[in-house]
């Protein structure tokens, strides 16, 4: 599914270097923890997870790693396969 949103979105970026950073982001910090899960399957607790770790040190990183999920868990409630965004 965050393939799918980064590849949708990346015909709107304007440097051809963002979507290798959303990629980068969330191969560092979100699949770890949430990268084998169904879409479905994640719960708040988890983005607690993912972020928890950096929200401190690292908190533009941390801002943006939950909006690269929250957007993820968007597309999947559009898709219908969630019915919220445990992100948000």
């Amino acid at each position: 599914m965050a393939e799918e949103v980064v590849n949708h979105k990346a015909r709107s970026w304007e440097h051809a270097k963002t979507p290798r950073q959303w990629r980068q982001s969330l191969e560092a910090y979100a699949y770890p923890v949430i990268g084998n899960l169904a879409v479905d399957a994640v719960e708040p607790a988890h983005v607690l997870a993912i972020l928890e770790p950096i929200w401190h040190e690292k908190p533009v990183t941390a801002g943006k790693v939950r909006r690269r999920i929250s957007a993820v868990m968007l597309r999947a409630k559009v898709k219908g396969w969630r019915v919220d965004d445990p992100a948000g």
